[in-house]
């Protein structure tokens, strides 16, 4: 990613937390055709979110933030609490940028331990939905790169 699409991108967050959530409803579209359920698109996208696939949300975050650092409010729970994404001096979920005091950062231990005990998106549906969001991205970066 060069300078200039990096630098849109951090200095817009909250755009890309609404192409996710474009790109989850357009996913739970495609598998309602498909007439295949999964537990991960049954819900509206905020109960989704924050209700045991906030690792999910973090990931996709941390797909496009590499730099993009994982945070809780308090680490004894942190296998089974919600997640927030920090970019920059900013934390984010799905409701967009938190004012969140006192978040405390996990190691890559602890997220792993994140990801074996937090609800898992099976593969094809993370990449279904991981295809909508880089094409709506792709097209956001060239919209916005004039």
């Amino acid at each position: 990613m060069d300078n200039s699409v990096k630098e849109l991108l951090y200095n817009n967050v909250l755009d890309v937390i609404e192409i996710i959530k474009k790109a989850y409803i357009d996913t739970q579209k495609y598998y309602a055709e498909k007439n295949e359920p999964y537990d991960f698109l049954y819900f509206n996208m905020y109960r989704t979110f924050t209700k045991g696939y906030c690792y999910q949300f973090t990931r996709f975050l941390r797909d496009i933030y590499k730099d993009a650092k994982i945070a809780v409010k308090d680490i004894k729970y942190a296998p089974i609490i919600h997640i927030y994404t920090v970019i920059g001096d900013s934390a984010y979920d799905i409701k967009g940028s938190r004012k969140i005091e006192d978040l405390v950062y996990l190691d890559e231990d602890e997220i792993k331990n994140i990801e074996e005990n937090h609800y898992e998106v099976p593969e094809e549906v993370y990449n279904v939905m991981k295809n909508y969001l880089d094409d709506y991205l792709d097209k956001y970066i060239k919209d916005n790169m004039k």
